[in-house]
């Protein structure tokens, strides 16, 4: 096993915003972010001197006394003509069931598939991850959202196929008010065993609290915590003369503090 470095950072700065945070096992398992919901179904073709590019977009909502069903699809291709035809790939779906089981608890059933493959390179330039989840989801308000599911997962990486078990959390609280302080916090955990020698895992929190102190003035306070660790397959080692496993881990902390005065 190879095994390359561990990054850890701790940053304290005076600037607004807080990072976007991603999970590798959520992330395909729920629509794109700013995705917008129902716009039905697109494809087309567009030609470029030599290269062809082909998309198909699709979000279709069905609502059913069973609940409610949303497909999302985006693939995007290319082929580029010379002495010979250079194809590309890249799709990405997503469908998921929410049934309605008792007043704010859903059980829910996910499914994702994700391939990305260039035929002008070899099997390094392929990845395809196929997925199925059984969840439940929890929100008793607007303010509070729980979801957590378990699911088995096939990944194929430079022709190695394996199939292994995951479990993931999230959480977020959105606008809760204390007193004259705002809080919105977001949990998001993460485990996937891919097979016998390699684990995925991930941990990420964020909180920021907001207190209005006058008019056009306030304050605002955030953290964050990342800790993600990856195992895949490379050829990349340095005197490897087979496929080894690389592991790689980036652990992150974040303090951030604003004033905003007008």
């Amino acid at each position: 096993m190879v095994r390359i470095g561990r990054v850890i950072a701790a940053a304290i700065c005076a600037a607004a915003g807080a990072s976007a945070l991603t999970a590798q096992q959520l992330a395909p398992l729920r629509p794109p972010p700013g995705q917008p919901e129902a716009q039905g179904i697109t494809y087309g073709v567009d030609k470029i001197a030599n290269t062809f590019l082909f998309t198909g977009l699709a979000d279709v909502f069905l609502a059913t006394a069973l609940g409610t069903v949303r497909f999302v699809n985006n693939y995007r291709g290319s082929a580029f003509r010379t002495t010979t035809t250079a194809l590309r790939d890249d799709q990405y779906s997503n469908l998921s069931w929410s049934i309605p089981v008792a007043p704010s608890f859903w059980a829910v059933l996910r499914q994702s598939w994700t391939l990305s493959r260039d035929s002008r390179s070899l099997g390094l330039s392929s990845l395809e991850r196929l997925n199925g989840a059984l969840g439940a989801r929890w929100q008793p308000s607007d303010v509070v959202d729980v979801d957590l599911m378990a699911g088995v997962e096939r990944t194929s990486q430079i022709g190695v196929g394996a199939v292994g078990s995951f479990l993931g959390l999230e959480g977020r609280i959105s606008g809760a008010s204390f007193d004259d302080w705002q809080l919105d916090s977001r949990l998001l955990a993460d485990y996937h065993r891919m097979d016998a020698a390699r684990t995925n895992a991930d941990l990420i929190a964020e909180a920021s609290i907001r207190r209005v102190l006058d008019e056009g003035t306030d304050l605002r306070v955030s953290a964050a915590y990342t800790n993600v660790g990856r195992e895949y397959f490379t050829t990349l080692a340095i005197g490897a003369t087979d496929v080894v496993v690389e592991s790689r881990g980036e652990e992150r902390m974040n303090v951030d503090a604003a004033l905003r005065y007008a």
